[in-house]
């Protein structure tokens, strides 16, 4: 009787150690499906947010005309300012 219960044991726990294998081996496929989804939706963002003719914001601005735009505000401000210190060193002080 003994015998017998430890033979009923060892094949309940040689079934649920295979079942256990193979729910882990559902669990990595499904894993690793999830992550190859999220990895060609990150691939595809990437390429379509990266790409040089998309390059202007939502209200249809270009990109390199704001960027030309800053430079030459800066430019004109360096200008102004060389010459400021142009004039006030030759001006005669108070």
């Amino acid at each position: 009787m003994i015998r017998a219960s430890s033979q009923e044991a060892e094949a309940a726990l040689t079934a649920f150690i295979t079942e256990l294998e193979s729910n882990q081996a559902r669990l990595e496929g499904i894993i690793f499906d999830y992550y190859r989804q999220n990895n060609e939706r990150d691939a595809e963002n990437s390429i379509l947010f990266t790409n040089p003719s998309i390059t202007t914001t939502s209200e249809g601005v270009n990109l390199m005309m704001v960027a030309a735009v800053f430079i030459a505000l800066s430019i004109v401000g360096c200008v102004v300012g060389v010459i400021a210190a142009v004039v006030k060193k030759y001006l005669p002080g108070p």
